[in-house]
């Protein structure tokens, strides 16, 4: 299995992006948002995956799978959530029914 993946911490913006930061454009797509509570638990990709994806019409496609949030507050050196935090998972999808 290959564990390879990008993480960015970034902000939605029109602005030019500053020379010190990197850029990545995301294309419009058609998303499922998942209300989810983090940290993950293996149950939650099973639901998603085992369960939703296969009844629901739709296949996951390419592109960046996208969490929104928990605020994080800029400066600490390591934030530990010691409680369930609400986020949002955005999976780009197709729909093939």
């Amino acid at each position: 299995m290959n564990r390879d993946y990008d993480y960015y911490m970034a902000v939605a913006s029109t602005e030019p992006c500053p020379e010190s930061l990197s850029e990545l454009i995301v294309s419009a797509m058609t998303w499922v948002v998942f209300e989810v509570k983090v940290p993950w638990e293996k149950e939650k990709w099973h639901r998603i995956y085992g369960e939703w994806f296969p009844s629901s019409g739709y296949e996951q496609v390419e592109g960046p799978m996208i969490q929104v949030g928990p605020e994080i507050e800029v400066g600490l050196e390591k934030q530990v959530y010691t409680e369930e935090k609400e986020v949002e998972l955005w999976i780009p999808v197709v729909n093939v029914r």
